[in-house]
């Protein structure tokens, strides 16, 4: 392997932190460096839009991605056009808001009679709940639906008012929403360890990747499984740290890491984890050659630096949460 493009696909810190909030922020000093000595190939809105990019795709510029239905697509094989990802969150009521707390949950035992339990309890409505390939949730919807949702590692410690489906079926989808939720607090939380589910990615395009050339894709994400799909390539499960990646057999590695699945394994300290096991080796197989170039993505920025690059001492880094 001599480039790594390393996609973080949930990590967003909200703009405009003043120094109190930014001192409470753990600090990420690979990550920096190549934020500081590297170069910004552009904003990255959402986690896929730095995966596009990777082939010379301006995100500013092309349509929303069928997120949805390309991730349907990886994990089934099946195309649908009816298919939201229905990411399973836990919600906090304050006083004067909602906010989302908590992205996805450990597998359980008890997920598939959940499942069951959801398609009996809304079979009168024609929706119908999948988990495939580990914990990817979808619903399934009568119609094709005029709406767009937000990926909820956007809305992560945020109030969710306004970032709730919207367009002309946005009002349909809000009020499925706040049904589930009802439905899920009856359940009660020794079945259902989240206490709803977030509707997203619905509507948008399916790029043209066919005979494109793409690097090696070390993902569990059913969404880059079917953009590879559709480019007629295969990909391989995400390794656990930098030192299983680098034993990949690939000239150019795209690997993604979710900071929510960091969080389930070690709910204390999952940026540190993120450091230790993927940012600082990376770092430092750039500086003793075993990477001609390190690309990182997180917090809405995509920055690639080279090997050549990292000399740059007088780009004095800052905080990775101001990225933005």
């Amino acid at each position: 392997m001599h480039a790594l493009t390393l996609i973080v696909t949930d990590l967003h810190a909200p703009p405009g932190l003043d120094a109190a909030a930014l001192a409470a922020v753990p600090r990420l000093p690979a990550a920096e460096r190549v934020l500081a000595r590297g170069a910004a190939h552009g904003a990255s809105t959402d986690w896929w839009d730095a995966v596009l990019m990777t082939r010379g795709v301006d995100a500013a510029v092309t349509p929303p991605l069928a997120a949805a239905e390309i991730a349907w697509f990886g994990a089934t094989g099946e195309r649908s056009s009816r298919v939201w990802c229905a990411t399973p969150v836990r919600l906090g009521v304050t006083l004067d808001h909602v906010r989302l707390d908590q992205i996805g949950v450990p597998a359980s035992s008890a997920q598939a009679e959940l499942v069951t339990a959801f398609n009996r309890e809304f079979q009168s409505s024609n929706l119908k709940l999948h988990c495939v390939a580990g914990m990817h949730w979808f619903v399934e919807f009568p119609r094709e639906l005029a709406a767009t949702g937000v990926e909820p590692g956007r809305v992560l410690g945020r109030d969710v008012a306004g970032d709730l489906p919207s367009g002309y079926d946005g009002p349909y989808l809000r009020r499925v929403m706040t049904e589930i939720q009802m439905w899920l607090h009856a359940v009660g939380e020794a079945r259902a360890p989240f206490n709803a589910l977030w509707l997203w990615g619905g509507g948008g395009v399916w790029p043209q990747l066919a005979g494109q050339t793409l690097p090696l894709a070390a993902s569990n994400e059913p969404l880059v499984r079917g953009l590879w799909q559709l480019a007629g390539r295969e990909s391989v499960a995400a390794p656990e740290d930098f030192a299983a990646a680098s034993k990949l057999d690939a000239g150019h590695l795209l690997v993604t890491v979710s900071l929510e699945q960091l969080r389930l394994q070690f709910p204390d300290q999952p940026l540190e984890r993120l450091e230790r096991d993927w940012l600082a080796p990376a770092w430092a197989a750039l500086e003793r050659g075993a990477l001609r170039s390190l690309a990182v993505n997180l917090n809405g920025v995509l920055s690639r630096v080279t090997r050549a690059q990292r000399w740059r001492f007088w780009r004095a880094p800052r905080h990775w949460a101001q990225s933005r």
